[in-house]
């Protein structure tokens, strides 16, 4: 079976100050869903086909093996303490020290795998998240091609995901690249995404540095949008931390190794579900 979407608007796109190798695209990308169907679509459609609501999709979790379920994992998450906010924006700054060293990362798809080479560290004061990925990597991949916020999908990038509850009734997504590019989406569940979502203005901001190691991501998060979202009670967070490392840009298939710092309960690639949540404690 062949499916073709229609056009979709273009996501909004960033500009950057330095000139980036354009990859080549094609008129359309063919794309398999999880049940092995084929999507025909357009460039302009990228993000809302990844994240499209196939008519077979809610059904995929009933038909595949689950995994038993871990226990969950807690993360605290620091006072800035004595640092300034903008030592907490700054990639090599004293205050990351501060910050628990979260290192325990794995491969849940590809057993055998040694952990993978990332740390997370999140620090907070009155006002916001600071929060930081550095990514041990020698061959980071990017897509760019007209600087669309969806090109982040077929790129190397770390991912957060925090939910308003344990069963995602309502979850927010943020998937950023080496070039801090940032997706950012609503979604529920089961795979209900609502890519045109954007996080409130003024209230997200993230960085990026590449360096011959790898590269490093660091963010802000209001902690008024986290309220205001309903993602923050009592100094409570329930979320997700993420890679997706890129093999290949190849926009006809997917090549990507995905890692994860909670193990889900899921025989198959999926970050989408409750069992690959944690929590984050605000000291």
């Amino acid at each position: 079976m062949l499916q073709r979407l229609r056009e979709n608007r273009l996501i909004a796109s960033f500009a950057f100050p330095h000139k980036i190798p354009d990859v080549l695209s094609l008129n359309h990308f063919v794309f398999c869903s999880p049940n092995g169907h084929a999507i025909a679509v357009t460039p302009k459609a990228l993000g809302a086909t990844r994240h499209s609501n196939v008519p077979e999709l809610n059904k995929l979790r009933k038909n595949r093996p689950a995994l038993q379920p871990t226990n969950t994992k807690t993360y605290i998450v620091r006072r800035l303490g004595h640092y300034t906010p903008d030592e907490a924006t700054t990639y090599d700054s004293a205050s990351w020290e501060h910050a628990y060293a979260l290192d325990d990362f794995v491969f849940p798809w590809e057993p055998g795998q040694p952990r993978a080479a990332i740390t997370f560290r999140a620090l907070h004061d009155d006002d916001a998240l600071y929060w930081q990925f550095r990514v041990q990597d020698s061959d980071i991949k990017t897509y760019v091609n007209t600087n669309e916020k969806s090109e982040v999908l077929f790129s190397d990038r770390v991912e957060i995901f925090l939910s308003t509850n344990p069963t995602l009734s309502t979850y927010y997504c943020l998937e950023i690249d080496s070039l801090a590019r940032v997706y950012d989406y609503r979604a529920s569940h089961y795979r209900k995404f609502d890519i045109h979502w954007q996080w409130p203005s003024g209230q997200l901001w993230a960085g990026a540095r590449r360096d011959e190691g790898g590269y490093v991501v660091t963010g802000r998060i209001g902690l008024q949008s986290l309220t205001d979202l309903g993602l923050l009670t009592n100094g409570i967070l329930r979320g997700g931390l993420y890679r997706g490392k890129c093999m290949e840009i190849n926009l006809e298939k997917e090549a990507m190794q995905w890692i994860s710092w909670v193990r889900p309960a899921s025989a198959t690639p999926d970050f989408h579900i409750p069992s690959s949540f944690g929590i984050f404690q605000l000291e």
